[in-house]
This record gives structure tokens, sequence and C-alpha cells, in this order.
């Protein structure tokens, strides 16, 4: 499995289900404004990884680049956001890491995090929205961004493009694709 605690088979159907009703619009989205490159996560990591990063150095003709990691749960978009954040010396934004750590920070908003994750609600937007323009301020010399996990909705997707907007900046969508059935197997 992931080694994730809550893998099973409901909960692997159910993630598969939200990939395609909220992260399959925000795809077309990038698609259709020409920030969209898709990529074959049925590869090795190593071929994968390549892929991805020709595809980056093609955008890097721009001062500041910035990427939204897409793909189905499992298919490894997290261990590449990671790796090419490395390689490329960008921040990387994980949604859930920012909410964990700011639930740690015990701060009101927080406190309010933790809430929802105690009640195993999925957290509002504009927490994670005010979480992660909190983090791209708080790194004014960051060389770009590299954003895992907040692909959900389309309207996300706009604020993320907005965010950077009259800044010299690269916008791409880096979409992993798998086979469901091969992503529901890697999962059990």
């Amino acid at each position: 499995t992931s080694g994730r605690s809550d893998d099973n088979e409901e909960v692997i159907n159910y993630r598969l289900q939200e990939y395609e009703e909220k992260t399959l619009p925000v795809l077309e989205f990038y698609k259709d404004r020409g920030k969209f490159v898709a990529i074959d996560g049925m590869q090795s990591i190593d071929q994968t990884f390549t892929e991805i990063t020709e595809k980056i150095d093609t955008a890097l003709r721009k001062d500041l680049l910035n990427i939204v990691m897409l793909g189905y749960p499992g298919s490894g978009r997290g261990t590449q956001a990671k790796m090419l954040a490395e390689r490329y010396d960008l921040d990387y934004i994980s949604t859930g890491d920012l909410l964990f750590e700011e639930v740690k920070s015990g701060s009101p908003m927080g406190e309010l995090v933790k809430g929802y994750i105690e009640r195993e609600e999925i957290v509002p937007d504009e927490y994670v929205i005010r979480l992660i323009e909190r983090h791209i301020h708080e790194n004014p010399t960051s060389r770009g961004f590299i954003f895992k996990g907040f692909d959900f909705l389309v309207k996300n997707a706009d604020l993320v493009l907005g965010a950077f907007i009259g800044m010299k900046a690269a916008m791409l969508a880096v979409s992993i694709y798998t086979q469901k059935t091969a992503i529901a197997a890697a999962l059990t």
C-alpha cells in the first residue's frame, strides 16, 4: 500500500471519484489556457521525472516558475513534486502539510482547521487559500512554487494563476496520467 492509514477499497474508490469530478475540470482549465502537459505515469519514477524535467526546462524561459501537479491519488505526484522542487530550487507547497503545520502552531486558524480535521470534514478552500497566499508572501525571493494538493476545484486554479498576475512567471500544470486499475492496485 501507499502507507496511508486510510487505504481501503471504499476510500480509494471515493478518492478516485473525487479526482474525476473535481480535478479533471482543473486539468481542462489549464489545457484551455495552454499551460498543461501530460506525463505518462506508467513509466518508471526516473523516466517520469526525466519527461517532466524536459517539459519544465522548456518553460524556464521566464523568471519565476510555478507548477501545479495533478494526477490520480497514488500516481506519484507528491514524489515527483519533491524531486522537481529540489532540482529547480522551487518551494514545494503541499496543502496537507500547510494545514497540519497550521494546526501544530496553535494559531486561531490552526484551531479552526483542527476542528475540521477532527470531524473528518474537508477544510474550506478559504483557509487553504489564505495559507498558500501567506506562504507565497513569506518567500519573496523564491524562484517559484510547486503546488500539490490544491487542484480540487477550477476556481482554485484561477486563484493560483491570479496570485501571479503582473509577475514575469511561467505557470505549468503537470498531470501524471495512470490507469485507475494500476492506482487501485498500488494503494491496496
